[in-house]
């Protein structure tokens, strides 16, 4: 069985609405940790998106079939 791991940073006010999305279309849970940006320059912007400093790492693995319903629902 082959699975696929999708990773979403998620302001801390919307990880429960990505993760209800996510259940929805197939996923049975997640991983939510507490994540901060940091770096040299710090970054305000993460491929054409503004980051807010407080951040959450939602993870999910779901099986492969299910894995594009899945992204296109936290997306």
């Amino acid at each position: 069985m082959a699975n696929k791991c999708i990773l979403a940073m998620v302001k801390p006010h919307l990880t429960e609405r990505v993760v209800n999305s996510a259940k929805k279309a197939g996923a049975t849970g997640a991983t939510i940790i507490p994540a901060s940006w940091t770096g040299a320059g710090e970054a305000k912007t993460f491929f054409g998106l503004s980051l807010d400093i407080r951040t959450e790492l939602v993870s999910f693995l779901v099986r492969e079939s299910i894995g594009d319903p899945v992204l296109s629902a936290v997306m």
